[in-house]
C-alpha cells in the first residue's frame, strides 16, 4: 500500500538498495560462515559433531551475531555499489534534468535505510542476545573456553544501611581481597569492618572474615577496636553476580540490560557505564545507518575517473573511522567517566556533519 505512493525512480532505488542489500548479506555471510569453518573443523571433528548439530546449534545462531556487527557497513557498501553503478551509467544525471532535486532525491534512500535500522533495532535488542547465549556456549564447549572474570574495585549496597566493598573477588579461590564492610545509621557510621580477605563458603552459602579489624562506634567520644583472625558473617551476597564472560553483556536483551542497571545503581554501584553505553549503542548503531547510507548516496552519485572502486574505498574508509570514533567514544565513557549517551552519539553527531558539509558542497557544484 505504502509502496504504491512512491514514485517510478523511487521504486527503482528501493528496489536496487533492498535487493542490493539482501545480495550484499547473502555474499558476506556465506564467507564469514566459510572463513570459520575452515578454522573450527578440526575442533568439529576432534569432538564428532554431526552436520546437522554444528548447523543447528551454532551457524543458525551465528548468522544474527554477523548481522549485527557489520549491518552499517553492509548498508554502506550495498548504497555505494548499486549508485556508482547509476552514476556510471548516467542515470543519476538524467533523475537531476529530470528536475529531480538532490534533497528528493535521497528521500527512498533514507527510506529504504529507515526500514532496514528499525528490523536491526528490533533484532540488536530482542533476537541477536538470545541467539548469542546459544553460540556462545557452542563457543565455551567446543571451540574455545572463554574464562569467567570479576570486576574490580567492587562496591555493594547489602541494604539500606550496610555497604560492602572488595578490590576484586578471585571466583577460582572463592575469595575477596581487601573487602571493608560499613554499616551506616541516619548517616552515621555504626561500625566497620576492614578484613584482608573474604573466603565464600559454597556449602552454607555464607562469608568469612580473615585477618580482620571491626571498629563500632558506641558514641560520640569512644570507639571500640577488634581484631581476629577469623569471623563468620551473615549478610547475603552471592559473589557469582560478578563473575561473567567478557561476552556476558552480549547476551542480555533491552529489558535485561535496563533491570541490571536498575539492580545496579540499587545496589550502589555508581559506575554502570559499560551497561548504559550498550544500551544506547544499539540504538545509535542504527541511527547511524541512515547516516552512513546518506554519505554513501553522497558520495557515489557524483560519476567520477576510477568509478565504483574509488567510490568503495571512500566507504570503506568511512566505516572503518566511523567504527574508530564508536570504540574510542565507548573507552571514555567507561574509562574516563563521560556520559554514555553522548559518548555512544559523539560519532553520529560528526558522521551528520560531515554529511551536511559534503551535502552542501554537492548542492554548489
Amino acid at each position: 500500500m505504502i509502496y504504491s505512493f512512491f514514485g517510478l525512480i523511487d521504486r527503482y532505488i528501493i528496489r536496487q538498495f533492498l535487493f542490493g542489500f539482501s545480495f550484499t548479506l547473502i555474499l558476506i555471510i556465506s564467507i564469514a560462515i566459510t572463513i570459520d569453518l575452515g578454522e573450527h573443523i578440526d575442533k568439529f571433528v576432534i569432538h564428532k559433531l554431526s552436520v546437522k548439530y554444528v548447523i543447528s546449534e551454532f551457524y543458525i545462531n551465528f548468522i544474527p551475531y554477523i548481522i549485527a556487527l557489520l549491518g552499517p557497513y553492509f548498508v554502506c557498501i550495498t548504497v555505494i555499489f548499486f549508485t556508482s553503478q547509476m552514476a556510471s551509467r548516467s542515470e543519476i544525471i538524467a533523475i537531476f534534468n529530470s528536475g529531480v532535486s538532490f534533497k528528493r532525491f535521497l528521500f527512498p534512500y533514507i527510506f529504504s535505510s529507515l526500514l532496514i535500522a528499525i528490523f536491526l533495532w528490533f533484532s540488536n535488542n530482542y533476537i541477536v542476545p538470545e541467539t548469542n547465549k546459544k553460540r556462545l556456549q557452542f563457543e565455551n564447549k567446543y571451540i574455545a573456553y572463554q574464562p569467567t572474570h570479576s570486576s574490580d574495585h567492587i562496591h555493594r549496597k547489602i541494604n539500606d544501611s550496610t555497604f560492602l566493598y572488595f578490590r576484586i573477588y578471585d571466583n577460582v579461590s572463592k575469595t575477596a581481597i581487601n573487602v571493608s564492610l560499613e554499616k551506616i545509621i541516619d548517616g552515621k557510621l555504626k561500625h566497620k569492618y576492614l578484613a584482608e580477605r573474604a573466603l565464600w563458603d559454597t556449602a552454607t552459602g555464607t562469608w568469612e572474615f580473615q585477618n580482620y579489624y571491626k571498629r563500632e562506634i558506641l558514641n560520640d567520644s569512644l570507639d571500640k577496636i577488634e581484631k581476629g583472625e577469623k569471623l563468620k558473617m551473615d549478610f547475603e551476597l552471592d559473589p557469582t553476580i560478578f563473575v561473567k564472560r567478557w561476552t556476558y553483556i552480549e547476551e542480555l536483551t533491552r529489558p535485561e540490560i535496563l533491570d541490571k542497571i536498575a539492580d545496579l545503581k540499587s545496589q550502589g554501584v555508581e559506575n554502570t557505564a559499560e551497561f548504559e553505553c550498550e544500551h544506547h549503542r544499539r540504538t545509535a548503531n542504527c541511527f547511524g545507518i541512515i547516516i552512513l547510507t546518506v554519505l554513501g548516496a553522497i558520495i557515489a552519485s557524483k560519476k567520477i575517473r576510477g568509478g565504483m572502486g574509488l567510490h568503495l574505498m571512500a566507504g570503506i574508509a568511512l566505516c572503518s573511522i566511523f567504527e574508530v570514533f564508536q570504540k574510542f567514544a565507548i573507552s571514555f565513557a567507561i574509562k574516563a567517566h563521560l556520559n554514555p549517551i553522548i559518548s555512544v552519539w559523539i560519532p553520529n553527531l560528526i558522521f551528520i556533519l560531515i554529511g551536511f558539509l559534503l551535502w552542501k558542497k554537492m548542492q554548489e557544484n
